[in-house]
């Protein structure tokens, strides 16, 4: 059944009901949401940029990563030669190491020669190998991957790599 309305009346905006020439008229009104291939384009493109963002920003970290390393170990070869200077030998570094989960004592490199890691988080081992008085090494491990490695030597000569441990004896 019809019923005519009031021109004036509100009643029922947008639920559904309208008015056409003062006469009710109830019509169905479509959802307004997303459909469900709608919702599963946008994960998928989400999914997409992810798979791609996600190593790009790995890559970066870790060469952030490598950067800080290879800035502590400038720090540390300017601390040898300062020694040097001094001493006129680096035997005094023999096997010293600065390993973040030592205990403070054990951390050679600061309770003996002051050397502390800067902005590194603990994320490296840094051991410093003098094989006689006249030549050093420095080696820095990444903690949490052990493949991670640098290598510093007198006369400048410094490798990176991600190869195993048995390859970081000398830079080729």
């Amino acid at each position: 059944m019809i019923v005519p309305l009031q021109a004036n009346a509100w009643r029922g905006f947008g639920s559904g009901i309208t008015t056409v020439n003062g006469m009710r008229q109830t019509t169905t009104n479509r959802s307004n949401g997303f459909s469900l291939i709608e919702l599963m384009i946008v994960v998928a493109i989400i999914a997409i940029l992810a798979a791609v963002a996600i190593p790009a920003y790995q890559h970066y970290s870790q060469e952030a990563e490598m950067g800080t390393a290879r800035a502590n170990i400038e720090s540390l070869r300017v601390e040898l030669e300062d020694h040097w200077l001094e001493n006129d030998t680096y035997a005094d570094f023999l096997n010293d190491d600065w390993n973040p989960t030592d205990a403070l004592a054990d951390r050679e490199l600061e309770a003996e020669h002051n050397w502390r890691p800067d902005g590194d988080n603990e994320n490296f081992i840094y051991t410093v190998t003098a094989a006689d008085a006249v030549t050093w090494a420095i080696l820095v491990e990444f903690r949490q991957d052990t493949n991670k490695w640098a290598r510093c030597e007198k006369g400048g000569t410094c490798c990176y790599s991600d190869q195993p441990l048995a390859t970081k004896a000398a830079c080729p």
